[in-house]
Parts: C-alpha cells; sequence; structure tokens
C-alpha cells in the first residue's frame, strides 16, 4: 500500500481518534509568530499606557505645594513624571514593538491561510503525493522571506514541516476534511471575531461613559473655580485624565475594529448557512478549492485591512 493511502486509512479505520486543527496542531513557525505577535502588541499598549498615567502625574503634582527644606517637592515631582513620558516614548520609538507586532502577526496569517490550503488539500495541494509536502515547507519558507522583506527585519528560523494531526487531514476523505474546516475554521473564525465584537463594545462604553463623566467634573470644577467656591485648579488634573482617555480610546478604536469585525462575522454567518444547506453539497464538493479559497481570500484581505489601519495609528 503507497504511504499516502496507508496514512489515510490509518486516520479513517481509527474511530476513536478526532481529527481536529487547533492551534496547538499549528507548525511551530506559526505558533511562534503569533506568540511574537502577542508579547509585542502587550508591549505596545503597556509603553502608552505608562506614558499617558507619566502625564497624569505630572499635572497632579503641578496641584501640590509641599516643600522639603528650600526645595520645591512637586517641581520635582512634575519633571520626573514628565521625564519617565518622554524615555518611554523615546525607548517605543527606537524598539518599535509595533513593527514587529505587525510583521508577526502578517506572518502568522498568511502561514495559517497556507496551511488551511494544505489541510483540505486545496490547489497547489491538492495533488496527494509526496511532492505536495516539499511545496508546502517551499511557499510557507517564501511567505516567510517576503514578510521579513516587507518590514525589513529578520524572521527566527523555525520548523515550518507538517505536524502528524495536518498530515491525517490533508490525506483524510472530503467529508472529514470539510467537516474539520466548517468547526476548526469558519466557526472558530466566526466565535473569535464574535468574542471581540463583544469585547470592543463593552470597553467602548465604557471608557465613553468614563470620558463623559471626567468631563462633567472638569466643566464644573472650571465653574467651581470662577466663583470662588474650590480653590484647586482641580479641573486641570480632570482635564489631563480626560485627554490621556482620549489619546487610549484614540489608539485602540473600539468602534471602528468592532465595526469591522462585524463586517467579517456576518460575512462568516452567510457562509456557514451556505455550508450547511443539503442543497449545496453536491457544488461545494465539486468546486471544493474555489470554494476554500474564497473564504481564505475574504480572511486575508481582512487582515491586509486590520494591517493597513493599524499601521495609520502607529
Amino acid at each position: 500500500m503507497p504511504p499516502n493511502v496507508a496514512i489515510a486509512s490509518q486516520a479513517s479505520e481509527q474511530p476513536g481518534k478526532k481529527l481536529e486543527l487547533k492551534s496547538k496542531h499549528y507548525p511551530k513557525l506559526i505558533v511562534q509568530a503569533s506568540k511574537r505577535a502577542s508579547r509585542n502588541q502587550r508591549r505596545y499598549n503597556v509603553s502608552f499606557g505608562i506614558e499617558q498615567v507619566c502625564l497624569i502625574l505630572a499635572a497632579l503634582a503641578g496641584l501640590l505645594t509641599f516643600k522639603f527644606a528650600s526645595y520645591d517637592i512637586a517641581e520635582f515631582l512634575i519633571i520626573a513624571a514628565i521625564g519617565l513620558a518622554f524615555l518611554v516614548r523615546l525607548l517605543r520609538w527606537f524598539m518599535r514593538p509595533y513593527k514587529t507586532w505587525f510583521e508577526s502577526r502578517g506572518l502568522s496569517e498568511e502561514l495559517k491561510t497556507l496551511m488551511w490550503l494544505y489541510a483540505m488539500r486545496v490547489h497547489p495541494f491538492d495533488e496527494d503525493s509526496a511532492e505536495v509536502k516539499g511545496q508546502f515547507i517551499q511557499q510557507a519558507t517564501f511567505v516567510k522571506e517576503a514578510v521579513a522583506q516587507q518590514f525589513h527585519r529578520s524572521v527566527p528560523e523555525t520548523d515550518m514541516n507538517a505536524p502528524a494531526m495536518l498530515e491525517e487531514i490533508h490525506h483524510a476523505p472530503f467529508e472529514t476534511r470539510s467537516t474539520i474546516y466548517l468547526r476548526d475554521r469558519m466557526r472558530n473564525q466566526l466565535k473569535f471575531y464574535e468574542s471581540r465584537i463583544r469585547s470592543f463594545n463593552r470597553q467602548a462604553r465604557l471608557w465613553n461613559v468614563s470620558l463623559l463623566v471626567f468631563e462633567v467634573i472638569a466643566f464644573t470644577a472650571a465653574i467651581a473655580k470662577v466663583l470662588g467656591v474650590l480653590q484647586i485648579e482641580l479641573f486641570a488634573l480632570i482635564g489631563a485624565v480626560v485627554a490621556s482617555g482620549i489619546a487610549w480610546v484614540e489608539m485602540k478604536q473600539f468602534d471602528s475594529l468592532a465595526s469591522r469585525y462585524q463586517s467579517m462575522a456576518d460575512l462568516l454567518h452567510q457562509d456557514i448557512a451556505e455550508f450547511e444547506d443539503p442543497k449545496n453539497q453536491a457544488a461545494i464538493q465539486s468546486s471544493w478549492s474555489k470554494y476554500v479559497r474564497s473564504i481564505e481570500l475574504a480572511l486575508f484581505q481582512e487582515h491586509e485591512g486590520w494591517l493597513r489601519f493599524h499601521r495609520d495609528l502607529a
């Protein structure tokens, strides 16, 4: 029996073994790229947050009037807070974690698309031969080099060989592969989008309400200061808080991202409904490569839009 046929028969002859394609089954390069993207996204967000907090502390220190000996402690605190904010921004500018974040996510998403085309036995991986695996690794290498050239940064050398589970799915019957694609690609991606939409909408409401409350307080404090009811210029501090909050919301773009992901979620809902309609099964099977490629193209275009969107913000 040829080796490829043996793999397919082995997968189908093990009813107790569940074939699935989760993140734990991805090639190492995809896993490492995803972790690298998450790590640098956190670095960028944390550094931006520290910078805004330092500016708020500088405004708070401006309200203080205590001294030690002949030294004005408040002035030292203002200098320290603004100096730290400057250093954090300078460090972020030199390290550019957003570039590594974009590069790593770009690499991860492109390789995921390539992996799913291979797993679903879609052109150019639609033949059941030993050469196909070599084509998969060759194209993965090409993607890695293209991403490195695009961002002018080196991509770490990591294994891109297809894991055993990925190989078994590639050689599995059409019914098995289509079930896995529906469950582990389409539904899983839909679940991700819906989760992010809920999170973005929740954060947008929280930040907008909070900023509105602080603006009302600042306005009230300014009036109280003019009328002589309040002696402390509290509105300056609250103004700094509001300004930092607005900068954070503008950087995160909760509403815009929720809208983008909602469009993709609606598209996936439609694709899944068509996929599950028994009347479409024969047509989907006969044009399987075209069908999978159309979905992967939509997901890839969403990522490209995400990348352009965040580049403009950074």
